[in-house]
């Protein structure tokens, strides 16, 4: 039986400082669904912090729709392990 590795960010969230794949579902006709990668650092979601600050010093709300403080994520899950030179073959 396979099990889902997606971790609803309600139920619980990564150690922090451990890089994790994090999903946003779509939000309206400005961003597609995504998968990408961070961490928490601090208590905040790290790269996604990064990007809301750098769109508030750069202009904010007068450029159009951004992102909110809050990130958008939904669930998070652990990188798999990478394969091994002998799993490859």
């Amino acid at each position: 039986m396979h099990t889902n590795p997606w971790i609803s960010v309600e139920r619980e969230l990564p150690p922090e400082e451990e890089l994790v794949l994090v999903y946003t579902p779509p939000r309206g006709i400005h961003y597609d669904e995504c998968v990408d990668f961070d961490w928490i650092f601090e208590g905040m979601w790290y790269n996604h912090n990064d990007f809301y600050e750098h769109y508030i010093i750069v202009g904010g709300p007068k450029l159009g729709p951004g992102p909110s403080e809050e990130a958008p994520y939904t669930h998070w899950m652990r990188i798999p392990e990478l394969p091994t030179p002998k799993d490859v073959q």
